[in-house]
């Protein structure tokens, strides 16, 4: 009603990485881009606060020398009042796309007479460039160049959180002189965050926090005692924070504007503290609920040729679910069985994982099976059940469908003849009270299956006649002969046929 119009307006950052060098030798200062649109061009002046500094070259970092089809260029001046002024464009007319990192390294001498201590370095007269030439609204991050060699360096670490979310920023402090006390502040470029503790490897310290109205976390420490940190040491800060449920996901400068340590007589030495990147994530939700749908819980397979020789194909069919945030969801089917546990990874659902069904051979579930050990062919139940996967995120099917495998007693196939005699172990195991034994005879023999205790006296006589070549089962209840139920125990059964025996052993539990 007044008028007024607001703009929002995306804000691109100039930082400066801090330098360091000696008296008489040169040093490196890296200037640095974080840009959320593509930057065209850019110019800035470096001033060295005092004017200890002269610039003596600048090129372009590796982060505009791999754009695709770019030809950049760079150039600086040491003006007449000491500052240092930098120019830089692409002949190609390439953009630097968004992101963060240097954008371009000045190459620095220092007076032979300048003091030890820590300068200021301060960014001005910046215009970034959209590809049009447009101006771009820019904020700068200054930096400071150490001379000589500090008695303590503090260093941020890069990190992450996501928006409204809880995170960490990481500071170490190596000393090389002895510290009786110390206060740092952190400050991120944009306030997107705010800090709401901090934790420390030293023990036996008092160490506070609190956030500033200036939108800076400060952290002080001492020791009650007198104690002091060794030269040498190395020591971490761990700031807890969250990040505002306003924040626009991208990368931040986080910068020490504040890095100070004492020696123990309570003089302060000096101190230079390091910036880095916060990146601000998007929230990204898992997958929505889903449930399976076919085959119904507790479907039947009996096993038949078809099933042997992979010609028989089954559908598993399940309920949509989709990503929040738009990513495409994936989804992988999961098969198993009881006693055995599942296969690593999920076979991928049809279109290469994007539909909501499986088509595949029989056969290949029970190879799948047999893949985490279930003895093939397999006489029990089985499960399966769907985990959809979108980026880092994976919701689980709702339910998880029993698939019985069931194996007839007596012939299973006269058509898959196997090469040689058979025993395979007994399925389940352990059982509670039945199991299935699968044998394979290669040719019509005479065949003779017990079970024997660990006494080696015989318990029950499960096969005893002539049968055809094939595949064959027989099931055994745990009952001797006579039909009464053996105890718990481990038991051994026998097969003999045509000149072939084999043993293996099987497990009861009630």
């Amino acid at each position: 009603n007044d008028g007024s119009v607001n703009v929002l307006v995306e804000t691109q950052y100039l930082t400066i990485f801090d330098g360091q060098a000696n008296q008489g030798d040169t040093g490196d200062v890296a200037i640095g881009l974080v840009n959320t649109k593509p930057t065209g061009g850019f110019e800035f002046i470096i001033r060295d606060i005092p004017d200890y500094l002269t610039g003596i070259g600048v090129v372009v970092s590796p982060r505009l020398t791999d754009i695709a089809g770019g030809a950049w260029s760079v150039s600086g001046s040491e003006q007449a009042d000491g500052s240092y002024k930098v120019l830089g464009f692409d002949i190609n007319g390439t953009s630097i796309p968004p992101g963060e990192g240097p954008i371009a390294i000045v190459s620095y001498e220092v007076d032979a007479s300048a003091p030890t201590g820590v300068i200021d370095l301060i960014l001005e007269g910046v215009v970034l460039s959209d590809p049009l030439g447009n101006q771009q609204y820019s904020e700068v991050v200054s930096g400071h160049f150490g001379i000589g060699q500090p008695d303590v360096y503090y260093y941020l670490a890069n990190d992450t959180a996501t928006v409204g979310c809880a995170g960490k920023m990481v500071v170490t402090m190596n000393n090389s002189s002895t510290v009786s006390g110390f206060q740092f502040v952190i400050m991120d470029s944009a306030d997107i965050f705010v800090g709401t503790g901090v934790s420390s490897s030293l023990t036996g310290w008092t160490i506070s926090g609190g956030e500033l109205e200036s939108g800076g976390y400060r952290v002080v420490g001492f020791s009650m005692s007198g104690d002091t940190i060794p030269a040498g040491s190395v020591t971490t800060f761990e700031v807890a924070l969250t990040v505002d449920t306003a924040a626009v996901p991208g990368d931040y400068p986080v910068i020490m504007p504040e890095a100070i340590a004492s020696d123990p007589d309570g003089v302060n030495m000096w101190a230079v503290g390091f910036s880095a990147i916060f990146t601000v994530l998007e929230i990204n939700f898992p997958p929505t609920p889903f449930s399976l749908l076919e085959p119904a819980d507790g479907t039947t397979w009996t096993y038949n040729y078809d099933f042997l020789t992979g010609t028989e194909m089954a559908e598993f069919k399940w309920e949509n679910s989709e990503d929040p945030n738009g990513t495409p969801v994936i989804f992988g089917v999961i098969f198993g069985a009881e006693g055995y546990g599942e296969i690593a990874e999920g076979i991928l659902s049809d279109n290469e994982g994007a539909d909501t069904t499986l088509t595949i051979p029989v056969k290949t579930v029970l190879d799948e099976l047999a893949s985490v050990g279930v003895s093939y062919p397999l006489s029990g139940t089985a499960y399966w059940y769907v985990v959809a996967n979108s980026d880092i995120n994976v919701t689980a099917s709702n339910d998880t469908f029993n698939l019985n495998i069931s194996i007839e007693t007596g012939i299973i196939s006269e058509l898959a003849i196997p090469d040689k005699y058979e025993l395979r172990q007994n399925f389940p195991n352990p059982f509670n009270p039945e199991t299935s034994i699968i044998y394979g005879l290669p040719k019509e023999s005479n065949v003779r299956i017990e079970v024997y205790n660990l006494l080696g006296q015989a318990v029950v006589t499960l096969v005893n006649e002539k049968q055809k070549s094939g595949y064959h089962s027989v099931q055994w209840n745990g009952c001797d002969n006579s039909g009464t139920m053996m105890k718990s125990g481990v038991y051994i059964y026998r097969i003999t046929s045509g000149g072939f025996t084999e043993t293996k052993k099987m497990i009861l539990l009630k």
